[in-house]
């Protein structure tokens, strides 16, 4: 499973729609679909131009949401790592 399978389908449930996934993405969007068919799993209740979660999709949201940030995160710290930051420095200003 590839990660950009999983952002395809977290932006199309997040709008409901096909290209505006695509847009944010910035992939086409038959490409989206395609990602979204490569897990091999029926993910969505179409409704003419609109889709929407169905009972699968509602379960697999929160935890492909999960997947891609701590994916994310790990790399950005292993970046951090790479460049020589070893800690992260937060620095805050009142107003």
């Amino acid at each position: 499973m590839e990660n950009q399978w999983l952002k395809s389908f977290i932006k199309a449930a997040k709008y409901e729609n096909l290209r505006l996934a695509s847009e944010e993405l910035f992939i086409s969007q038959p490409a989206v679909t395609k990602h979204i068919q490569s897990l091999h799993i029926q993910l969505f209740v179409r409704q003419n131009k609109s889709i929407r979660l169905n009972q699968n999709g509602e379960l697999l949201s929160p935890i492909a949401q999960e997947i891609i940030d701590t994916f994310e995160a790990g790399i950005h710290r292993f970046q951090q790592y790479v460049d020589g930051f070893e800690r992260e420095l937060k620095i805050a200003v009142a107003p």
